[in-house]
Order: structure tokens, then sequence, then C-alpha cells
């Protein structure tokens, strides 16, 4: 049940989580040589630095998405299926397709497949 403080700050998050997510976020710098550069880079805003949520985008206790979730463990366990969504994002996730490479969309999802959602 949200208290009064809480509803007050509802619409500032609904306007505010989606736009630190957003593509206007950090473009890469230069051309990272692992796939841990890129997450750091480009995902751990919202996922936090190790995947389990707490990242930047978690404003006033908002939960970030955890990566971790046993569900997305089976769900993205075929790593040409989280290519996929590292391309065109899902909810809240913005796409990455033509802000990331191919290589560092490959890079990216194999540094997931391998340290987060093992």
């Amino acid at each position: 049940m949200a208290t009064p403080r809480t509803r007050r700050f509802m619409p500032f998050l609904m306007v505010t989580l989606p736009w630190a997510c957003s593509e206007r976020g950090a473009t890469l710098p230069s051309t990272p040589q692992t796939g841990a550069e890129v997450f750091a880079v480009a995902c751990a805003r919202c996922h936090g630095p190790d995947g389990r949520g707490g990242g930047a985008a978690a404003v006033f206790g908002s939960a970030a998405p955890d990566l971790t979730r046993p569900g997305l463990k089976v769900t993205y366990a075929d790593r040409p299926a989280l290519i996929e969504l590292l391309k065109e994002g899902r909810g809240q996730m913005p796409p990455h397709r033509g802000r990331l490479s191919p290589e560092d969309l490959e890079k990216v999802g194999a540094f997931v497949a391998e340290h987060v959602l093992k």
C-alpha cells in the first residue's frame, strides 16, 4: 500500500525511470575490449554492477531489474534469445540495436550468460 509520500513521487518516477534507462544514456566512448566493460557502460546503470539491480536507475527505492532472478536464467539460457532481447529491448529496457555494435552485443551477451545468469 502506497503512503501519501510515495504517491507524491509516483508521477516523477514514471517519467524519470524510463528516461534514466533510455538510449539517451551513456554511449560507449571507445571500443570496449570485454563484455564486462560493455556491461559496465551500457547495462550497470539500471542493472547494477553485478546484475542484481540497484543501479543508478533505482530512484527512491524503486527496484531496478535483477538479472539473477531464476525466471530469467531459464528464459535467457539460450544465447540467441538473450542477444535478441539486448537488440530489441522489452518493457522499460530500451533497445540497444544501433547503440551497440553487433560485436559488443555478442560480448555483453556472453558476459551476462557466463557471469550473471550462471
